[in-house]
């Protein structure tokens, strides 16, 4: 992409680059939740298709949760969606360089443990701030120039910082925004916690920009309108038919009231020309870029246990103000899901996306709850809606297109250190095939992106042009619903493909000829199946986790059973051997700890069918299984 603009002004850092390159990549939905058709009252579904009706953005939307890299999901959108988004929210990490763990609660005790980050999380954000501010600088300045693009006219883009990187990022955005008037405030938003520091000032704010592209922005201003302190209500103390008022005293060159301070109604009565009535706005009072809003406290009900959640009062504030039902909301640093819950309850449509499976499935689980979550009228009630259809989705290829040619001599590297590693024997001459070990060839997905079926599928093709049906695929992270799709890969193309992960040990060794570490399987999933009164019924019999690195002692000491790893699962009755809808779940959420191991259909309903059953674990991966009855 050519340069936005031609700053006066601009930010320099070590390797800035203004051209930001990008590859369109298609998207693959692994899972469809529709709780609306089961779940909204005739009433609900009645007022949805009136403003369906009403309003033509609806018709045929479905909200979007997406897993990948941010920089590439906003780049395969654009094709869709450039200058089509109406309001974009992000708070991306504040280049603190720490910490990407998480706390999961474990089994029906819901026992706290701690998550490690990803290897693609540790790798991504490691480039991202691991190198000092300058490279932090470069991956804003790329991911902020993709939201220029695909915010629309009117639309408004708010980043939530910290002190850290406040002051950089504004001259980014002047940057890329290219006009002085896009900038339009800067919300302190100050809120409450211990003070601890005796050497400075404690500091108890963020930052939130906010920059619009052009004058006619969407601003709801009535919508934010709030009540009045008592002691400025308490200086209007006088009413007539119009209202309260207060006599104030006009400024200009021979006034007896150089200052508009509040005056009597003799002075009134004796300057008639010198005063004026102002009159109290029953409308309340406007709002002001200076919030305060409590963070949330640990037992809060909206709390999903994310680091770094914010408080749902914080977003509808922002959605209130800067959108209208119908408009579409953006958050590319979605974590918790607070901004797609919250423009869910207000009638927005939704797109967001997050590098972390752990915060994907907080997210899901989230949405699917929401109707028990609290309402945005500020009433105390419940929301009582189910959410509108969303999908989950992932890229379903990536390319190594991130790989310079000057880069190459590291890639093949990397290879030949995995396959020495794995204890398998390069095979040059192969574009996708890295390596051989016994009659299996190997298949090594890059360090900086996760394996997608489209990567296996090319691997296969030319495993069988060599008129060879074995193949080990390694890699650090794979694609959701990978095992689903390699098991219709595998009976369509009569090949044996596993799926093998690189353990996270790999990266401390420093001689691979002369270290043994275990590669392990992809999870294994047994489920019964068996006729019972009319029904078919599927248990979960065991869930078997070979690799357990990404479990810390604590995870492990605590887990009693195989059913402690599974926080939700779900089954497609009629699946279509191509996208897995989710007709039937159950979850363990902070107020109900329990989970179902048995799910019921009826023959008539069931059997004959394709079934599919999607589990996921405490740490947001999924497996799945496919089941013939």
């Amino acid at each position: 992409m050519a340069d936005l603009f031609e700053p006066d002004v601009e930010l320099r850092w070590r390797g800035k680059d203004t051209k930001v390159k990008t590859v369109s990549l298609p998207f693959q939905t692994v899972e469809h939740i529709d709780l609306w058709d089961v779940q909204a009252s005739e009433e609900q579904q009645a007022v949805f298709e009136q403003m369906r009706q009403a309003d033509p953005r609806w018709e045929g939307w479905t909200n979007r949760l997406i897993w990948g890299d941010n920089k590439n999901v906003m780049a395969s959108l654009l094709d869709e969606f450039e200058g089509q988004i109406d309001l974009i929210y992000i708070d991306p990490p504040f280049a603190t360089g720490a910490n990407f763990t998480a706390k999961v609660e474990v089994g029906e005790a819901g026992d706290k443990a701690e998550k490690a980050a990803s290897i693609i999380e540790q790798k991504t954000y490691n480039d991202t701030w691991g190198r000092g501010r300058a490279s932090y600088l470069q991956m804003m300045y790329e991911r902020l120039a993709l939201m220029y693009r695909l915010l629309s006219a009117t639309g408004s883009l708010y980043v939530h910082l910290d002190y850290r990187m406040d002051s950089y990022i504004r001259v980014v955005m002047d940057e890329l925004f290219g006009k002085e008037e896009s900038f339009l405030n800067e919300i302190i938003w100050a809120y409450k916690t211990r003070e601890t520091s005796t050497r400075n000032w404690n500091r108890k704010h963020d930052t939130i920009l906010m920059y619009v592209k052009q004058a006619d922005y969407t601003f709801n201003a009535d919508a934010l309108r709030g009540a009045y302190p008592e002691e400025y209500l308490a200086r209007f103390k006088h009413e007539d038919e119009i209202g309260k008022y207060v006599i104030r005293g006009k400024g200009g060159e021979g006034s007896p009231f150089p200052g508009q301070g509040d005056l009597t109604p003799e002075q009134e009565k004796k300057y008639p020309e010198w005063t004026y009535r102002q009159y109290l706005d029953d409308a309340g009072r406007l709002p002001r870029d200076w919030w305060e809003i409590d963070i949330l406290n640990s037992n809060a009900a909206e709390r999903v246990g994310f680091r770094t959640q914010k408080p749902e009062v914080l977003l509808e504030r922002i959605i209130r103000a800067s959108s209208n039902p119908g408009d579409l909301v953006a958050d590319f640093f979605c974590g918790s899901g607070t901004t797609l819950t919250v423009a869910e309850k207000l009638g927005r449509r939704w797109i967001g996306s997050d590098l972390g499976k752990f915060a994907i499935h907080i997210t899901r689980k989230r949405l699917m709850e929401v109707a028990a979550s609290k309402d945005m009228e500020g009433k105390g009630q419940e929301y009582g809606k189910p959410p509108h259809p969303f999908v989950i989705q992932n890229l379903s290829e990536y390319k190594t297109y991130q790989f310079a040619d000057t880069e190459e001599e590291n890639r093949e590297k990397y290879f030949e250190f995995i396959l020495e590693l794995y204890r398998a024997e390069p095979e040059p001459g192969h574009d996708l095939l890295h390596g051989k070990k016994g009659r299996h060839y190997v298949h090594i997905g890059e360090l900086d992106s996760e394996m997608t079926i489209e990567n296996v599928r090319r691997a296969v093709a030319e495993l069988k042009a060599l008129g060879a049906d074995k193949l080990d695929v390694l890699a650090w992270e794979f694609a959701m619903n990978m095992d689903l799709d390699i098991e219709t890969l595998q009976q369509a193309e009569d090949v044996d493909v596993k799926l093998i992960r690189i353990p996270r040990e790999a990266l401390q060794v420093k001689d691979p000829r002369k270290e043994n570490i275990h590669f392990y399987e992809m999870p294994r999933l047994d489920v019964a199946v068996e006729r019972r009164d009319g029904q078919v019924v599927l248990r979960i019999i065991d869930f078997n986790v070979y690799n357990l690195e990404d479990f810390s002692e604590d995870v492990i000491e605590i887990l009693e059973s195989y059913s402690d790893l599974i926080d939700y699962w779900a089954v497609d009755y009629d699946y279509d051997g191509q996208h897995f809808v989710s007709r039937w779940q159950t979850y363990r959420t902070r107020k109900d700890r329990s989970l179902e191991l048995e799910f019921a259909g009826e023959e008539s309903q069931v059997c004959g069918n394709q079934m599919v059953v999607k589990v996921v674990d405490i740490f947001g991966n999924d497996t799945n299984k496919l089941v013939e009855v």
